[in-house]
């Protein structure tokens, strides 16, 4: 009795299973965007100067920090003229510890004879600090900040002292290179997330239905508009006017789905279905930039399926939009 119970259980499960509208993740690869700032600079301000003052007066050095930064959505004036923002970098000299020698010994046994392997390395600690200073037209500092850190070198082990020692040098060369470049890197993070209107991409996500019981041709290739609205936004730099019509269409076909929503499983477009619909209108507004309007249906197909694995990198990602661009917009008004 209890084997046909369970044999018609998972019969029942089949049917269910086969009844029930399935959706399908696809990637549309990465849609770019500007991120604007946080602290928006006056509307008349277009380039910038960059100085820089590397350890003990290096040329190089100094070359490969001026090669590294850049501020993003502004145009680096030429170094005899005066641009409407300046950034002056300092490098300080950089301090290492006392070069230490180590050694690890370890027990072999070979053939029943034991042994012990001597191995040899070096380790030392160097720490590094760049300050950045940006003042405006008049000469005011606007923003002070600075990026400094610790290293830990370890060349690698030898049984050769001397070839530890050649370790250990390539590896000191490595790290200070990298020093720059971390460095550079982190304070133009840093100044271009709070001013600049740096591009990022996001991972563009859609949903298709598989057509089984019931047809979806008309949501599906609601998606393949989509894909394209991606590839469009990317290669118009995010000229909204490009892909509005089509975006709008997509949005609409969704709604007309979502309409028809049944609780039931079985249904043409059940909850899972649904939530589909408003995952493809959710990344719809993203390349529209109504951010508002993408976090409503992103918040609405939430409720309906809480196993979307996209879901809370989308969120956070578009609440920061959203933040982001209310504040420009704001900015923008009041000027």
């Amino acid at each position: 009795m209890k084997k046909l119970l369970s044999v018609a259980l998972i019969t029942l499960a089949c049917i269910v299973t086969a009844n029930a509208q399935k959706k399908d993740r696809e990637s549309m690869g990465w849609l770019k965007y500007i991120q604007c700032p946080t602290d928006p600079l006056p509307l008349d301000y277009k380039t910038y100067t960059l100085d820089v003052q590397a350890a003990h007066d290096d040329a190089y050095r100094r070359d490969e920090i001026l090669e590294k930064f850049s501020f993003a959505g502004y145009e680096k004036a030429a170094e005899d003229q005066d641009g409407d923002i300046s950034f002056y970098i300092e490098e300080y000299p950089l301090v290492s510890g006392e070069s230490e020698r180590k050694k690890k010994q370890t027990k072999v046994k070979k053939d029943g004879v034991e042994t012990t392997k001597t191995e040899y390395y070096y380790v030392n600690t160097l720490k590094y600090k760049y300050t950045l200073k940006m003042s405006n037209k008049d000469g005011e500092t606007i923003h002070e900040t600075a990026y400094a850190g610790v290293k830990k070198v370890e060349g690698s082990k030898s049984t050769s002292g001397n070839t530890a020692w050649e370790s250990y040098k390539k590896k000191m060369s490595e790290t200070k290179a990298g020093m720059i470049q971390e460095a550079v890197a982190g304070l133009r993070t840093e100044i271009n997330n709070k001013f600049g209107f740096p591009k990022h991409q996001l991972s563009a996500v859609g949903f298709a239905i598989k057509p089984k019981k019931y047809n979806y041709d008309e949501f599906n290739n609601a998606l393949e508009t989509l894909k394209k609205a991606v590839v469009t936004s990317n290669e118009t730099n995010q000229d909204i006017s490009k892909v509005e019509a089509d975006l709008k269409s997509v949005i609409a076909v969704c709604e007309k789905e979502i309409a028809t929503k049944e609780d039931s499983k079985k249904a043409r477009f059940n909850p899972k279905a649904t939530a589909a619909a408003y995952y493809n209108i959710t990344m719809s507004y993203i390349i529209l930039k109504d951010y508002d309007a993408a976090l409503t249906a992103l918040a609405k197909g939430r409720e309906l399926d809480k196993g979307i694995g996209d879901a809370n990198y989308i969120q956070t990602l578009v609440t920061k939009l959203a933040e982001r661009s209310k504040i420009y917009n704001d900015f923008l008004k009041a000027n």
